[in-house]
């Protein structure tokens, strides 16, 4: 009888590892699919010749951020549009923007900058985005009145763009 339970637990447990591991794939395969779609464009890219890390931005477009190196082994970031089905269908060429990373601020110069300007509790995450054609730090925070914060500056300087708070309920 013994035997049976076991068997019958190990088979649950399998099932749900099984099931588990297959909507992880099914959930992160479209992130996946636009990472490449990026890499594939940046092909023929002259300011990419490595490719070190891509990450996801989503403001009002959609762009895949990457880290690399170009040609001459500086580090560069690159923005890569992700564009609409309309406007494939249009064949519309995706926005390409590229900075030197030596041209901006780093990520500990912006997380300094946003506790020396705001009142911070925990900073959450800080990304790379694209406002416009700008590039800009994104600063997503909670604040000392437990709001959900998003800041957002120039990559460049740092210069202040926007920022928004919103109340947890």
């Amino acid at each position: 009888m013994k035997a049976w339970i076991l068997s019958i637990i190990t088979i649950i447990i399998v099932s749900v590892a099984g099931f588990a591991a297959y909507m992880y794939m099914a959930i992160s395969d479209p992130l996946v699919q636009r990472q490449q779609a990026a890499s594939s464009i940046l092909e023929g890219y002259e300011a990419v010749a490595e490719i070190q890390h891509i990450s996801y931005y989503h403001g009002r477009r959609s762009f895949q951020v990457i880290e690399g190196k170009n040609s001459d082994g500086d580090e560069v970031y690159v923005w890569v549009e992700e564009l609409t089905e309309e406007q494939k269908e249009n064949e519309e060429e995706p926005q390409i923007i590229s900075r030197l990373k030596s041209e901006g601020l780093s990520k500990q110069e912006i997380r300094d900058l946003a506790h020396s300007r705001l009142d911070i509790k925990q900073i959450k995450s800080i990304n790379l985005g694209i406002i416009g054609s700008t590039p800009v730090y994104e600063v997503i925070y909670e604040d000392q009145l437990n709001r959900h914060s998003f800041y957002y500056v120039k990559f460049e300087d740092g210069t202040y763009i926007r920022h928004y708070q919103f109340q947890k309920n």
